[in-house]
């Protein structure tokens, strides 16, 4: 379980692995999500500065 925190402009504020047993497998999922920001801004009907999101993750080691 990963912990994100968005700012409202979409820039990724902070995250953290909420439950974790292998810190590669963390690092790597921090990899993801640093990849896939920035994010979309808010829409004007949000008006959080911040969103906290937590995020299952699965992995498939093949």
């Amino acid at each position: 379980m990963l912990e994100i925190v968005i700012r409202k402009d979409g820039r990724l504020k902070s995250m953290k692995s909420v439950t974790a047993k292998y810190q590669r497998l963390v690092d790597s999922s921090f990899d993801a999500v640093e990849a896939a920001a920035p994010f979309p801004p808010f829409p004007n009907q949000i008006t959080r500065e911040r969103l906290v999101i937590q995020v299952p993750v699965i992995y498939k080691i093949r």
